[in-house]
């Protein structure tokens, strides 16, 4: 080590140098000057964007970049745990979230050459130590010198109490990656996520269903009456950018929902929505009958001639979380750069033209609703949806206008029928033709070294469709018998070297609570 130096760089020239070691990594089929130079661009945006980013480096005696790790800022979310149960007096000090950063780790690579070495181990503990440093030290600065204040919190004598330093800026900063080599992080204090979902085989798209979306995408199916519309969303046009925008505004209230939520039951069933698999109450309430009630509460026994003693009599399944979340907030930065190498990777016309579609809008004219569906490209080969919902666009109607005397809706009286659809808002066909218009554009956009399916975690699905529904949705509905058209389940995606981990700040040792709420593959970098 003593051989190599430690440095780090934002300089365009300097960066392209640094992401050579990456380039000859995960360029696939691109020139590798071209791979740096693209990586090189992202970061330099990204920080001239007002947001802090670095690549960190190994300097070889010779000259060369021996091993690299890029280091960048990412707005989130942390959430105190509340010490009260649900019949208990709430703790004040608990309401609301902190604004607090996911510090992301990306383009972790050792030379060929200079593997064997330990180099890696070496630059990345060099690293967080490097930048806890360098933001503790910011911490301190900015703090005042009031009786409450951090330096006064965290400093005795002119000393810092490292101990509660780190609890402190545990509670602002938090350190994840997506391992692509299971979990050798671990060594490195990283705590594991593992994600589940499917894939989906892209030609799935080849059913009647995958028909219908591309008669709709050519409007022809309108003259047949369907009563639904479809359009793609655009990546190189600003009304789409506005809309995709507003679409993950609204994850981020959902993830903000999320993380104050500390009370679920138990034998309710519904999405998954943290990496904690807490059960979702919004979905697990559509899957409970009319009018009940011992759902969500405890059940009193009444036996003849049976005398039920307190011991004996059923507890509560209501169930309390009192641990620290933590989330990351949706941006459109992060689903924006992951199609860049893809669209240099197309060369011809009309593969290229698919590498700017990144969704689809389905509007159902009946329910007079429209429901969204996102996706991303992941290592340059796999298209990952990252999200599937509602669009609700006038989100403050209910509450302004709640009897709509203003502005009343122009709709028609649903049957009973037709309510049955109103209840759950997004039913299967709409969510069958939602996910086969993904797999639609995965073949369009089709070159050589792309995966011939589409991933989805469970994280990325509706958390208002219940698990157990979902799962059969895609095993039994969208799967089709023939052994190439089948949908698998992946029950932990690190064999597909996709591995959520996040690492506490000041500490190597990757046993801690924290909950990583909307774990999701829109945060992927």
């Amino acid at each position: 080590m003593s051989d190599f130096k430690f440095k780090s760089t934002v300089d365009p020239k300097q960066l392209a140098k640094v992401f050579m070691p990456a380039a000859k990594q995960w360029s696939k089929n691109m020139p590798l000057e071209q791979f740096a130079q693209v990586q090189s661009k992202i970061l330099v945006d990204f920080v001239l964007g007002g947001r802090p980013g670095r690549a960190y480096y190994l300097e070889a005696p010779n000259g060369d970049i021996a091993a690299s790790v890029i280091v960048t800022h990412h707005k989130g979310f942390y959430k105190e745990p509340t010490r009260g149960m649900s019949s208990a007096i709430p703790d004040p000090t608990t309401f609301g979230v902190s604004p607090a950063t996911g510090l992301l780790v990306s383009y972790v690579v050792t030379a060929q050459e200079y593997r064997g070495q330990g180099l890696m181990r070496k630059l990345l503990e060099r690293v967080i130590s490097h930048t806890e440093e360098e933001l503790l030290q910011k911490e301190l600065a900015k703090s005042s010198d009031g009786k409450d204040s951090f330096r006064s919190m965290v400093t005795s004598e002119g000393k810092v109490d490292r101990t509660l330093a780190n609890y402190y800026m545990s509670k602002k900063y938090v350190w994840y990656l997506y391992s692509g080599i299971d979990r050798t992080y671990e060594k490195f204090g990283f705590k594991a996520y593992p994600l589940d979902g499917y894939k989906i085989p892209i030609s799935a798209g080849n059913s009647e269903v995958g028909q219908l979306v591309k008669k709709l995408l050519s409007n022809s199916a309108s003259e047949a009456g369907v009563g639904k519309k479809l359009r793609l969303l655009d990546r190189s046009k600003k009304s789409d950018l506005d809309l995709i925008s507003f679409i993950l505004q609204g994850r981020e209230l959902d993830l903000l929902t999320d993380l104050n939520t500390d009370d679920f039951h138990s034998e309710l069933s519904g999405g998954r929505r943290s990496s904690s698999s807490l059960t979702n109450i919004g979905s697990a309430l559509l899957t409970t009958e009319k009018g009940s009630t011992n759902e969500l509460s405890a059940i009193s026994e009444k036996l003849e001639n049976v005398t039920i003693t307190p011991s004996s009599r059923r507890k509560s399944s209501i169930q309390h979380m009192a641990v620290p979340k933590f989330g990351l907030q949706p941006n459109m930065d992060s689903l924006d750069s992951n199609f860049v190498n893809d669209k240099i990777l197309c060369e011809a016309g009309s593969v290229k033209e698919y590498t700017n579609i990144c969704g689809a809008i389905l509007t159902n004219e009946l329910q007079q609703k429209s429901f969204y569906i996102l996706w991303t490209s992941v290592m340059m080969s796999q298209v990952h949806i990252v999200g599937i919902g509602e669009l609700k666009l006038d989100v403050f109607g209910a509450l302004v206008d709640p009897l709509g005397l203003t502005n009343p809706p122009q709709r028609r009286r649903g049957s009973s029928f037709t309510g049955l659809n109103d209840i759950s808002g997004l039913n299967l066909q709409d969510l069958d033709l939602l996910v086969s218009t993904a797999l639609h554009v995965a073949n369009k956009r089709r070159f050589k070294g792309m995966s011939s399916y589409v991933c989805v975690t469970k994280n990325d699905l509706p958390a208002t469709v219940p698990a157990a529904v979902l799962h059969d949705f895609f095993m039994n509905y969208v799967s089709s018998g023939e052994k190439s058209k089948a949908v698998e389940f992946v029950q932990d995606f690190s064999s597909q070297h996709i591995l959520p981990m996040l690492r506490k700040f000041g500490s190597s040792n990757p046993e801690f609570e924290l909950d990583w709420t909307s774990n999701s593959m829109l945060s992927w970098g």
